[in-house]
C-alpha cells in the first residue's frame, strides 16, 4: 500500500514563468522592515574555466581541457556526469532566471539583504544581481577546490551604510584535510544608529566529520567575540548552510555557538517557541530546508543565528513571526520512491525542494535548488 507524506501548506502552482524584477529603491524606503533572505542556490557556475579551480563539470563539452580532466575522475558516477554535462551560456541564462524566480517566489519582492552560497565567483553573482536590481555585491574568494563561494547582496538604500567587508579563512590544522569556504562578514550601519555585522557561511558538508564543523564554529565565534569586545552594542546576524544535523557529535551549535559569552540564538527555535504564533502557521512549514531522500530525512541545514540584542525588544529587532522556510509550490515538488528494492517503495513525499537539473530539456522542468530559502525581517522597535 502506498504511503503519502504531506509536509507543509502550499500555494496553488502557476505554470507561467514569473516576471523577474523588484521594487525600486524609492519603494524599498517606504517600509520600516528590512527583509533578510538566505539561499543555497545549488551550483551557480558561470561558463568560463577559472584557472586552478575544479569547475570542469560546469563547462561546455568542447572546452579545452575538460575531456582530459573527466578522464581522471575515478568515481564512475561523477565521471559520467563530467562527460555528459554541457554547461553553456544558454543553460547559465536559464539557471540565473530560475534562481531569480525562486527568490521572488516568496512575496514578489527583492529582499533588502540576500545571502547566497554555492556561487562560483563575482562574475556570475553580478549576473544575478543585475537581474534582481542589486548594486552592492560582496563575495569571498575561497580556497575551496571547486571554486564555491558565498556572497551578500543589497540595494542602495539611505537606511544602509557600508563600513567594511572581511573574509575569514579557516586555518586550523589537524581537522581540516582540504580547503573549505571562507566566511564572509559585511559590517553595516542601519538608520545611522545601529552597527551590525552580517556573516554568510557555508560549512563543510556531512562528508566531513563533526569535529571539522566544530573547528569552523570556533573560528566564527572567535570573530564574533572580537567584534563584540570592540563594539559591545553591535548586532550580529549569522546566516548560511551550516551542514549540521542533530546527530553531529560534538555538536558545533550546542558546544560552541550557543555556549559561553556572546551566545547566539537560533531564529527557528525562537519562532517555534513563540506562543503568539499559531500551531497551524508553524505546521505549515516543512520540517527542514533540505530533504535527504536516501533515508527519508529532513534536515535544517540552513539557519539564521542572531545575537541577544537582536531579540531584546529594543532598537533594531528581529521580527520573530516573520521567519519562514520558503517552500511554496513554485519551488517545491513531490518525490516518489520508485526503487522496489527500497523499503519506502511507493511512498510519496510532498513539498520537498525542487532541485535543479540542467539536463532536462524543458526550462520549466529544470527546477531551482536542492535547498529551500529562509527569510526573516529586521524592524525598529520604538
Amino acid at each position: 500500500m502506498k504511503a503519502i507524506v504531506l509536509v507543509g501548506l502550499y500555494l496553488v502552482f502557476s505554470s507561467q514563468m514569473l516576471a523577474v524584477g523588484g521594487p525600486s529603491t524609492e519603494e524599498n524606503l517606504q517600509h520600516n522592515n528590512l527583509k533578510v533572505m538566505y539561499y543555497n542556490v545549488e551550483n551557480l557556475f558561470d561558463s568560463i574555466h577559472d584557472e586552478g579551480k575544479n569547475d570542469w563539470q560546469y563547462l561546455a563539452k568542447g572546452t579545452p581541457g575538460k575531456k582530459e580532466y573527466c578522464e581522471t575522475v575515478t568515481n564512475s558516477y561523477y565521471k559520467r556526469s563530467c562527460f555528459n554535462t554541457d554547461w553553456n551560456d544558454k543553460k547559465l541564462a536559464i539557471k540565473i532566471e530560475k534562481t531569480a524566480q525562486a527568490i521572488l517566489s516568496y512575496d514578489g519582492k527583492v529582499p533588502d539583504f540576500l545571502g547566497l552560497s554555492e556561487v562560483e565567483n563575482e562574475r556570475v553573482v553580478q549576473m544575478l544581481a543585475k537581474k534582481l536590481g542589486y548594486d552592492h555585491v560582496y563575495i569571498t574568494n575561497s580556497p575551496d577546490k571547486r571554486g564555491i563561494d558565498v556572497a551578500l547582496l543589497y540595494k542602495s538604500n539611505k537606511r544602509i551604510k557600508f563600513k567594511a567587508s572581511h573574509e575569514h579563512k579557516m586555518t586550523s590544522e589537524g581537522f581540516i584535510n582540504r580547503p573549505t569556504r571562507n566566511i564572509l562578514e559585511v559590517e553595516l550601519v542601519l538608520d545611522d544608529a545601529t552597527d551590525i555585522s552580517m556573516f554568510v557561511n557555508h560549512w563543510p558538508s556531512q562528508g566531513a566529520p563533526a569535529p571539522v564543523r566544530v573547528e569552523v564554529a570556533k573560528m566564527l565565534k572567535s570573530v564574533i567575540n572580537a567584534q563584540l569586545e570592540e563594539h559591545p552594542q553591535k548586532h550580529i546576524v549569522a546566516m548560511g548552510d551550516f551542514n549540521t544535523i542533530d546527530s553531529d557529535y560534538p555538536h558545533p551549535f550546542n558546544s560552541v555557538l550557543f555556549a559561553g559569552d556572546n551566545a547566539l540564538v537560533d531564529m527557528h527555535n525562537l519562532y517555534q517557541g513563540d506562543r503568539a504564533i499559531s500551531w497551524k502557521t508553524k505546521n505549515s512549514m516543512p520540517l527542514g530546508t533540505y530533504f535527504y531522500a536516501r533515508s527519508m530525512q529532513w534536515n535544517r541545514l540552513d539557519r539564521f543565528f542572531v545575537s541577544d540584542n537582536v531579540v531584546d525588544k529594543q532598537g533594531l529587532e528581529a521580527d520573530i513571526a516573520s521567519y519562514r522556510i520558503v517552500s511554496n509550490s513554485t519551488i517545491s515538488k513531490e518525490f516518489e520512491y520508485t526503487d522496489n528494492n527500497n523499503y519506502n517503495y511507493g511512498t510519496k513525499v510532498k513539498g520537498i525542494p525542487f532541485r535543479y537539473d540542467h539536463n532536462l530539456e524543458s526550462a520549466q522542468d529544470q527546477g531551482y535548488s536542492d535547498h529551500f530559502p529562509i527569510v526573516f525581517e529586521l524592524t525598529v522597535q520604538n
